[in-house]
């Protein structure tokens, strides 16, 4: 008996629909970071936006740094993604009358 072997054509698919199902993976990871990383920046922006507000309750003016309040003891350490730049749409803002609110996705 003569035993039947794969074509080439026939692997080349096999490899082309794998490549294509390994790009389709990906992509569901890569979106999946991304949304755990807008997550935590949101969650620290909120801990600043409460370490602002009680420091405003407190002290009766608002602090002018986050490190200002890290110094005052109203947060232990700076959090992560809250220096330099970072790409997350997060907005912070700090009223005339000292009064934060964090609006985010």
């Amino acid at each position: 008996m003569k035993k039947k072997a794969f074509t080439l054509i026939e692997i080349l698919i096999v490899v082309v629909l794998l490549g294509i199902l390994a790009t389709v993976v990906m992509q569901y990871f890569t979106d999946s970071t991304d949304e755990a990383r807008d997550a935590v920046l949101l969650s620290n922006a909120k801990i600043v936006n409460n370490a602002f507000e009680l420091y405003k309750n407190k002290a009766d003016q608002t602090a002018s740094t986050v490190t200002n309040l890290v110094d005052q003891g109203y947060i232990e350490d700076v959090p992560d993604g809250m220096t330099g730049t970072w790409n997350c749409p997060i907005v912070i803002t700090i009223a005339a009358d000292g009064s934060v609110t964090v609006a985010g996705s």
